[in-house]
């Protein structure tokens, strides 16, 4: 029936931090190299501390070692300090396009995706052959949603390095991001090709095959991912959420818990896990599970509504109905929850809401099988017969299969006194779903 889904997680898109020099170290100087070259973040930000209060460089020719001190905070994830020192950076030598860059990379890593393209464009016209600046610029336009910009870009990056992993890896994410499965899988194969133990690309690719509905192909690339990487926690998730749809409940869950142990504070990962234990009929387990990823990620709209949908499942109305209105309060163009909270009010004998509900679904996204089924039952609800055949066909010829629009359409026909196809749809739906009168009228949709 209707479910608030969610969208198997990218995995982590690896940005590198490019650490140039913009003046020259004293030579030998233990602080200048490790200020320069050390790669455990504590460590670089004492070595460049060291270096700042020295007061062996003055004005622009200090200004390299504010921007590898932010990259050691850069790397510890404290982007609010990283940002004071690029800041500084950028004071001493405005003509400074590495600290832009890095700057613009820290903004992203906040959200601040505006004010990261401000500090990307600025670094790509001082340096307009920096491949590494297009790549990081085309991740803030795929974190907005813009994948042809992000597209763009990535494609430039991999013109002035043709050679660049990471460009063909992100390029295929934003082709996924576009719906073009295929010409995503075409940049994964490149990347894979050019380094075939990157186990991001694996993951990625796996993806691309989950989005096409290629379980299997996508469940052997997540295993080649664990592999390379036995401890990538995105890729554990992402196979547990393979799994589920598979309807593999109990491997999912296996995956997902050791994604968990690996990351404690993985909300997706608590995410995936709910959905498993929720299509498995384990509400409680689902919700907890649902509650523990708002707490880590309280803005997540989509969390949000898919606990709505649990509690929904679970029969609790009024907690759904509460999830719902937070997610769209988050999200106010979320066409799922529109939807999602639709179904709540049809269980609720309250049909011209749920209409209004479901229109303001279809308007954000239109020819939703899922939600012209939701429309359906509520336009049945209210006694509006004919609509109810409508939409119930309108969502038949999008999706064949789908269950509760057929036993809806058969309700329709019966009414309309055409017993023939009613009778061919009732069985068409049992079919698919023996229980699909249970299931309705547990869900107070449809009396038995």
């Amino acid at each position: 029936m209707n479910r608030i889904g969610r969208r198997c997680a990218f995995g982590v898109i690896v940005v590198g931090l490019a650490l140039g020099v913009q003046s020259r170290a004293w030579a030998g100087d233990p602080n200048d190299d490790g200020c320069l070259h050390e790669a455990n973040p504590d460590l670089k930000i004492g070595y460049c501390a060291r270096v700042i209060q020295s007061g062996r460089y003055i004005g622009a020719n200090a200004a390299w070692a504010f921007n590898n001190r932010g990259n050691g905070y850069h790397r510890k994830g404290e982007n609010f300090r990283a940002i004071q020192d690029y800041d500084e950076a950028i004071r001493l030598k405005p003509d400074f396009a590495l600290a832009f860059n890095n700057r613009g990379n820290a903004y992203s890593d906040k959200g601040d995706y505006d004010r990261a393209i401000q500090d990307l464009d600025k670094g790509i016209r001082m340096k307009p052959d920096d491949a590494q600046a297009f790549t990081n610029r085309g991740r803030a336009y795929y974190s907005k949603g813009q994948y042809d910009r992000a597209i763009q870009d990535y494609s430039e990056a991999i013109r002035l390095k043709p050679d660049d992993v990471q460009a063909f890896d992100n390029r295929g994410n934003a082709y996924d991001g576009n719906g073009q499965y295929d010409r995503a899988i075409q940049d994964y194969d490149e990347a894979i090709r050019l380094n075939p133990d990157y186990a991001e690309a694996f993951n990625d690719r796996g993806t691309a095959y989950y989005d096409k509905g290629q379980l299997d192909r996508a469940i052997r690339d997540y295993d080649e991912a664990i592999r390379l990487t036995p401890d990538y926690a995105g890729a554990l998730s992402n196979r547990g959420n393979a799994y589920t749809y598979k309807g593999e409940y109990d491997r999912a869950i296996l995956d997902l818990d050791k994604a968990i142990r690996l990351k404690p504070d993985y909300a997706l990962a608590f995410n995936n896990r709910a959905i498993a234990y929720s299509d498995k009929g384990q509400y409680d387990r689902a919700i907890q599970d649902f509650t523990e990823a708002i707490h880590l990620k309280p803005d997540d709209a989509e969390v949000l509504a898919n606990r709505g949908t649990a509690y929904s499942d679970k029969g609790q109305y009024d907690r759904a109905i509460q999830d719902y209105n937070e997610a769209i309060r988050l999200k106010a163009d979320y066409a799922r929850a529109y939807n999602g909270r639709c179904w709540v009010k049809i269980g609720l004998q309250q049909a011209a809401q749920a209409i209004a509900d479901c229109d303001k679904s279809l308007k954000l996204r239109p020819n939703d099988a899922n939600t012209l089924d939701s429309r359906g039952w509520a336009y049945l609800r209210a006694g509006k017969s004919p609509n109810a055949g409508l939409d119930f066909s309108a969502a038949i010829g999008l999706k064949p299969k789908m269950a509760g629009s057929l036993y809806g359409r058969s309700l329709f026909e019966r009414r309309s006194g055409d017993l023939y196809h009613a009778d061919q749809d009732l069985a068409a739906a049992k079919a698919i779903q023996p229980d699909i009168q249970q299931d309705l009228a547990r869900q107070h949709i449809w009396p038995q």
